[in-house]
């Protein structure tokens, strides 16, 4: 079902930019984290933009589910 809007003309661009940046969105602060991050207790901004991305996840669980 992912793939679907991958055979849309013109949709398929802005459809695998998207899927990048959300990508992109969960994977720096991570990142961020365990480098740049130790040195510093405050995540705050990194944890913002990492709760935004992940309330795009399709295969997310809920907390009740967990």
């Amino acid at each position: 079902m992912r793939i679907v809007p991958l055979f849309i003309p013109y949709v398929n661009t802005a459809y695998v930019a998207f899927n990048i940046a959300d990508e992109m969105a969960k994977v720096l602060p991570i990142i961020y984290k365990s480098t740049f991050g130790l040195a510093t207790d405050d995540h705050s901004i990194a944890n913002t933009i990492e709760a935004f991305a992940m309330q795009f996840d399709n295969n997310k669980v809920s907390e009740a589910g967990q």
